[in-house]
């Protein structure tokens, strides 16, 4: 049977890998916090929030279904080269220099949607892609009659 002080260091490594796991990624004046699939990635994001100056979502379709895996380019001054990452989830939080104006460029499936952000606004940007699946099943449909 596992002894208490094992039990206890257990716990405390467990809680630096989330918290390494859930920590900002990037270098300088730009930097990203991606998740939102899951209850440690929504209360990794929910901790971090207060820090960000900008918010992005990623969704496809009328009903607003989450996408992960999106190609993200920021643009913008004060910043030395573009911010580029991929987003591991459908949530992304930005750290920014405040008050600049920047390009978001977003990339799924080879379509792209940009647009511009003020960072500091306090403004979650959303970016939504058509059901691809949904325009698929309706060609099978006409395909068939």
């Amino acid at each position: 049977m596992p002894t208490r002080p094992f039990l206890l260091m257990l716990a405390l490594i467990s809680t630096g890998a989330l918290a390494q796991r859930y920590d900002w990624q990037g270098e300088g004046r730009a930097r990203y916090l991606c998740g939102g699939v899951g209850d440690e990635s929504m209360a990794a994001l929910q901790a971090h929030r207060g820090e960000a100056q900008a918010e992005l979502l990623f969704t496809q379709g009328g009903r607003g279904a989450y996408l992960a895996d999106v190609n993200v380019t920021v643009n913008g001054p004060g910043l030395a080269q573009p911010l580029t990452f991929v987003a591991g989830g459908p949530s992304c939080l930005l750290q920014l220099p405040a008050g600049g104006r920047y390009t978001v460029a977003a990339d799924h499936g080879g379509n792209t949607r940009s647009q511009r952000i003020v960072a500091g606004g306090g403004k979650r940007t959303v970016f939504n892609w058509p059901d691809s699946t949904a325009r698929a099943d309706a060609a099978a449909d006409i395909a068939v009659e």
